[in-house]
């Protein structure tokens, strides 16, 4: 027994020496770390000035800009009253923003940004003006932003000038009537639309370059009118833009006339690329082009809109991979005769699902191909054509292509009209491997002395 008791006295010794020892080492160790973490706050807090220390959000801002510092919001809500100019060279970050009143958040000179901040836009009335703004800006960037709200402002303004706009990980939640506008249309708004803080910016462009990575807008119990995203330049143009996952929720049409209610519209863009989009409830087109040229559509998904693809007087573009469900109206193209044709558009691989009022119209174009295009439970019009080339009366289409195509029937629908119609006037164009599910394939309306067409198929 004696023995035994020994041994076990040893082990216990054995064990105080080894806590003893690990718990030194612990402190030691959490010593090391907490000294490498406060040398790291004492790093970071070096390069920003913190919100705590002002009176205001401008007074901060303009410190930080004279000691060429960030100013950090730590983390707590900041109220603004009026305008708050963030200049060329400053960041802020970390923190909410809330308007008291109709003031804006602007953004101006080279490389201003904003990042990690929520914005809290609730007053009524704004109107025109932008939750935020850039005023003549280059290299301005936005990052990690959430826009909260219910006003009928812009959320993201520029009608004066910006060269290489960045924006990642932007969240319009908010009952916000327009996610982002980029407009020099003067010369549909009026005289002095395009004049800010005194400079008149309607003689020149709106600059190039706008890069966009994830995006959403839109709150599906909005009833606010206005766009996702646009980029209106029909005085000078614009160029260069790129945009990948875009989530727009819902873009309200304020009348059958009106041109807003758009997901994702470009008026005379040149080289836009749009990758991964969804797009739910516009009131007009899901996706809209006109005047443009140069521009890829790749990856799109479109549900419950008026229109799915919008687009006129277009130029050198691919509309690639894409699903839609229950549109209104699938594509249309309506070129006025007045004006330059759509011209080398591509449609490929997209299956459209579910129409209401009609199907692919086109007008005025030459050198249009559809490839490898399905079309579904088509319930529009029974009078018109599910695809059909217009005449020359509204302009007739050229060289252009209708080749695997697939036309499925919707249960107990009857047409009138031919399935697909070529009118008279629009000549040289070839249809081929055309693929009938539960219609005629007779049922194709065509001069085959001035169009070609082979390999048609009957899928009963």
């Amino acid at each position: 027994m004696r023995r035994i008791r020994r041994m076990l006295f040893l082990i216990i010794a054995l064990l105080i020496i080894l806590i003893g020892y690990n718990i030194r080492n612990y402190s030691e160790e959490s010593k090391k770390e907490n000294n490498q973490e406060e040398k790291k706050k004492e790093q970071v807090s070096s390069s920003w000035v913190n919100i705590n220390e002002y009176k205001s959000l401008q007074e901060a801002i303009n410190d930080a800009k004279s000691k060429g510092k960030s100013l950090y919001l730590n983390e707590r809500t900041t109220s603004i009253s009026s305008d708050v100019v963030i200049p060329s060279n400053v960041k802020v970050f970390g923190g909410t923003i809330k308007f008291l009143n109709q003031s804006s958040i602007i953004l101006q000179g080279n490389k201003p940004s904003i990042y990690n901040v929520t914005i809290e836009s609730q007053v009524y009335g704004i109107g025109e003006r932008g939750i935020i703004e850039l005023v003549n800006t280059n290299a301005a960037s936005l990052k990690n932003i959430k826009i909260l709200g219910d006003n009928d402002a812009t959320a993201i303004l520029c009608k004066t000038r910006a060269n290489n706009t960045y924006i990642k990980n932007m969240d319009i939640s908010g009952k916000i009537a327009w996610g982002l506008l980029f407009n020099d249309g003067e010369s549909e708004q009026g005289k002095g639309y395009r004049t800010v803080q005194g400079i008149n910016y309607s003689g020149g462009r709106l600059g190039s370059g706008l890069y966009i990575h994830n995006f959403k807008f839109g709150n599906v119990d909005s009833t606010r009118k206005g766009d996702g995203i646009e980029i209106n330049a029909p005085d000078y143009g614009f160029d260069d833009v790129v945009i990948k996952n875009a989530l727009i929720r819902r873009a309200n049409r304020t009348n059958d006339f009106s041109s807003n209610g758009i997901g994702l519209g470009f008026a005379n863009c040149t080289n836009v690329k749009l990758k991964d989009l969804r797009v739910y409830n516009t009131g007009h087109d899901a996706i809209h082009f006109e005047k443009g040229r140069n521009h890829l559509i790749k990856n799109f998904y479109v549900k419950n809109s008026y229109r799915t693809i919008g687009v006129s007087h277009t130029e050198n573009s691919v509309f690639q991979k894409g699903l839609s469900f229950d549109s209104n109206i699938w594509i249309a193209s309506y070129n006025h005769v007045s004006q330059k044709p759509m011209e080398n558009v591509i449609f490929k691989d997209i299956t459209f699902d579910g129409a209401k009022e009609y199907g692919i119209l086109l007008s005025n174009a030459k050198n249009i191909s559809f490839t490898k295009i399905t079309l579904k439970d088509y319930n529009g019009s029974p009078t018109t054509p599910i695809i059909q080339f217009y005449d020359a009366g509204k302009g007739s289409v050229f060289n252009s292509k209708l080749t695997e195509i697939k036309i499925i029937k919707a249960n107990g629908r009857v047409m009138s009209a031919p399935i697909i119609g070529i009118l008279s006037g629009s000549t040289n164009n070839c249809l081929s491997n055309i693929v009938f599910k539960g219609y005629d394939i007779n049922s194709i309306s065509v001069d085959k002395s001035l169009n070609q067409l082979k390999n048609l198929n009957d899928d009963k």
